[in-house]
């Protein structure tokens, strides 16, 4: 059977992908977008805010905090015009500090900025590559699937932004002292000496950062935050090549594939036939009409993986857990060819700019939309959901501020990997005693904040005796 590498092959049949090599394809673009006449893909309109922007409660306090506020409209040029849906526009925000440098963000917001650039980046693309039909249809599926796996319930969206997301009930833990979804290493150094933190420890480290950093009634997810960015910097961590760069991403982005024993001797090919019919299924659906395909794909009742495995395949049966595990390893391999649209889209954009960008407003600019190697080789606006966890590391290093970043972050990504998996073993332990409690008809109490002030589930206070626990009731009466 003939196996399918959806990132490598050149020529392909119908509902495979074709695209060139990696490497040599964004080394081409990088040059040809450095010498690049202006106005060869488009030029930048620059307009004043109108009455629907100046309404939108996050610009109106930009505009509060910034001396100059417009907007940057990129026009496309007639030469990739026909390649790109009617009407289209690159629109970004451009905020002038009161040092007077420019900072641009997406009006359309990131996820707005991901489409608009999957879609202008690949007319760019198609010009510098001549890119044949198969080669674009490519890149239009690896962005359907990309969002397609966003939607999957192994993709991370937990946010840590309170006490009660750190903290674990009795009835949610493991190991009885085992009190948090905090990193068994956090507080330490290198070396692994210092006491670890637990919540408490955590936030009063962020709250002295904090005052360090002049912030005036610090909410508690800035305080949770500094203080995960205060034990990052303790103890960086060193990853040596961009193979574990990229797991690390990828396992602060998303839960693990699906476990596909007993056929992993077989996996490869039995994925590539699934790949294929992947394809294929999004390929017909887009011939025959765009109207509802959303639905078709991503829709909250859509059945796309029930479809493709039911699917005739030449190696046997397909179960649904195969087909989730294909479509994660595709939605990854995504990734890079939206962060290829996004590098090629967004320098034209910097190159169309009437001022040219400084030092500083470039390698801010940089930093979020061209891809990064400390990011694997992807742009931060690509891990934006991880950004809460980045942005004290991002926004000190622009202060000025002496320290390795590359490990604070990397190790950042690594303490919301270890902290999203600890919180899920410790939800589906407690919906475990949830319902077994409901089974056995006994009322349950929900206490929160700590054991020597639990509240009920009612919400009263109780601070004159602590919860009962014993090895005979195994905790029943939390």
């Amino acid at each position: 059977m003939k196996r399918t590498n959806c990132l490598s092959p050149r020529k392909v049949n119908s509902g495979k992908i074709a695209y060139a090599d990696q490497q040599e394809g964004l080394t081409m673009v990088a040059a040809n977008l450095r010498n690049t006449v202006i106005a060869r893909y488009g030029l930048i309109r620059v307009e004043h805010l109108g009455l629907e922007e100046r309404s939108l409660p996050w610009i109106q306090q930009l505009a509060e905090a910034s001396d100059h506020v417009s907007i940057h409209t990129l026009i496309p040029a007639d030469e990739i015009a026909a390649d790109l849906p009617e009407g289209f526009q690159l629109r970004m925000l451009c905020a002038t500090d009161h040092d007077g440098n420019r900072r641009f963000y997406p009006l359309n917001g990131p996820d707005g900025l991901i489409a608009d650039c999957a879609a202008g980046g690949l007319a760019i693309l198609t010009h510098l590559r001549n890119m044949d039909a198969e080669s674009r249809f490519g890149y239009r599926a690896m962005f359907e699937l990309f969002r397609k796996v966003h939607g999957m319930t192994e993709h991370y969206n937990r946010s840590f932004g309170g006490h009660k997301d750190l903290m674990i009930s009795r009835s949610g833990r493991e190991d009885f002292d085992k009190r948090d979804v905090l990193p068994e290493s956090l507080g330490q150094d290198d070396s692994g000496n210092g006491q670890r933190w637990g919540i408490e420890s955590l936030k009063n480290v962020g709250r002295e950062l904090s005052e360090e950093m002049s912030y005036e009634r610090p909410s508690e997810a800035r305080l949770i935050e500094l203080g995960l960015f205060a034990g990052a910097k303790k103890n960086p961590l060193e990853v040596d090549s961009k193979q574990k760069i990229e797991g690390l991403i990828r396992a602060a982005l998303y839960d693990g594939p699906p476990d596909v024993e007993p056929v992993d001797d077989e996996w490869d090919e039995i994925k590539g036939e699934i790949t294929e019919q992947i394809l294929s299924a999004i390929e017909k659906r887009l011939k025959k009409t765009t109207e509802g395909f959303d639905e078709w794909l991503i829709g909250p009742k859509n059945s796309f993986i029930k479809l493709i495995a039911s699917r005739v395949y030449t190696c046997g049966p397909v179960t649904k857990m195969m087909v989730r595990c294909a479509l994660l390893e595709l939605g990854w391999k995504a990734y890079q060819y939206l962060a290829d649209c996004i590098r090629a889209q967004m320098r034209c954009f910097r190159n169309a700019l009437p001022k040219e960008l400084n030092e500083q407003e470039q390698e801010l600019f940089d930093r979020v939309y061209i891809p990064q190697e400390g990011f694997g080789g992807l742009p931060l606006v690509l891990i934006r959901e991880r950004l809460p966890f980045l942005k004290a590391s991002i926004l000190a290093k622009f202060r000025g501020e002496d320290f390795d970043e590359a490990g604070v972050i990397h190790q950042l990504l690594n303490y919301y990997s270890e902290m999203v998996n600890n919180r899920r073993e410790a939800d589906r332990r407690l919906k475990q005693y949830s319902l077994a409690s409901l089974k056995m008809g006994r009322n349950l109490r929900i206490y929160e904040h700590d054991d020597t002030h639990p509240v009920e589930g009612n919400g009263n206070r109780r601070v004159n005796r602590k919860p009962l626990y014993d090895e005979e009731n195994h905790g029943w009466d939390d």
